[in-house]
């Protein structure tokens, strides 16, 4: 694998992480927020989610568009 497939590869689960801590940071995790363990996030509100959150970091605007790329990438619900 070519390094920039590499890097094209690992962009969603980067914007993923990148999404969680700015989150997290800016106290919205009434939105969604990731597990008492570190292991896990939780989607809190997904209307919300998607309203405010999502469009910053995914091209996505439906949850279930969201969630099929979650599912590529092997998360679990």
């Amino acid at each position: 694998m070519s390094t920039r497939t590499k890097a094209t590869a690992n962009f969603f689960a980067v914007k993923l992480y990148a999404m969680l801590d700015a989150v997290e940071k800016s106290g919205d995790d009434d939105v969604v927020a990731w597990l008492p363990h570190n292991r896990a996030f939780r989607i809190i509100n997904e209307e919300r989610f998607m309203n405010t959150v999502a469009p910053h970091y995914f091209d996505c605007t439906k949850i279930r568009s969201f969630t099929r790329q979650l599912n590529l990438w092997g998360f679990q619900r």
